[in-house]
């Protein structure tokens, strides 16, 4: 399965209260066929982020 922009390039809905990485990710990492995300930036500390991210929802759905 390949998701293309599943982070939506950054421009994300922005609904208070919810991180919008976090939620691609749960909605990304929902789908039976995905173990994976290739996050590109050019920004280290966004990066570290999306890295912290992806690790807590992969152990809620590990």
């Amino acid at each position: 399965v390949l998701i293309k922009k599943g982070l939506r390039s950054g421009h994300l809905d922005r609904t208070a209260g919810i991180d919008p990485i976090q939620a691609s990710m749960e909605l990304i990492f929902a789908e039976p066929g995905v173990s994976s995300v290739v996050v590109g930036t050019l920004n280290p500390v966004h990066l570290r982020a999306n890295v912290v991210v992806a690790e807590s929802v992969l152990n809620q759905h590990g």
